[in-house]
């Protein structure tokens, strides 16, 4: 499992909290098997987590249960209300990528269309323009949707988290996690 930041892309496992996970086979390389309901990797509050600008984050999960609100990378506080989320949500099985804008605007949310099955492999993407605030939900390398809302600043959290956030544990495997300083395009998105 990877993540990473612009062009490099560490081994997961040199990252603080991977707390004995050990690496299954993956979708391309080693993933991470999370059970649902306490084991995820916390990444620590490194400002590489926090882009003060355009970014993309991304990665690939296989869901075991659907009934959990599986996470793919997410960066909040223990109540939730900072940062960014990358999601599976339980209640619609669709993906979801969300960020907090702070008092003004709250959480602004895109929801992608592609109902999620367990025992299949899918890549997530979204993508947060920054000065714009249009954000879009990529499934399997393909656009979803798109929300614009008011430019804003993120307020961050305190950490970054994979598999973990505060509405939901993932129950499956996550390989290749990763955030880049940019908002990547269609073409690269489906390349990943």
């Amino acid at each position: 499992m990877k993540l990473g930041v612009s062009n490099t892309i560490p081994n997961i496992v040199n990252l603080p909290g991977q707390g004995g996970l050990p690496p299954i086979p993956g979708f391309s390389t080693k993933a991470l098997e999370f059970d649902g309901t306490d084991d995820y990797v916390g990444c620590g509050a490194s400002a590489t987590l926090q882009p003060t600008g355009a970014f993309t984050v991304s990665g690939w999960i296989y869901i075991d249960d659907l009934a959990n609100n599986n996470v793919i990378l997410a960066n909040n506080t223990s109540v939730g209300a900072n940062g960014y989320v990358l999601w599976i949500t339980a209640a619609t099985t669709n993906a979801i990528f969300t960020v907090y804008t702070g008092a003004a605007y709250g959480w602004v949310a895109v929801q992608g269309t592609t109902n999620f099955v367990t025992g299949q492999w899918y890549h997530v993407a979204g993508t947060y323009a920054g000065t714009s605030a249009d954000m879009n939900i990529y499934v399997n390398g393909q656009l979803e949707n798109t929300v614009t809302s008011s430019p804003a600043t993120i307020a961050y959290g305190t950490e970054g988290y994979i598999g973990k956030y505060n509405v939901g544990r993932t129950e499956g495997k996550i390989d290749e996690v990763a955030l880049f300083g940019s908002v990547l395009g269609a073409p690269v998105i489906d390349s990943i």
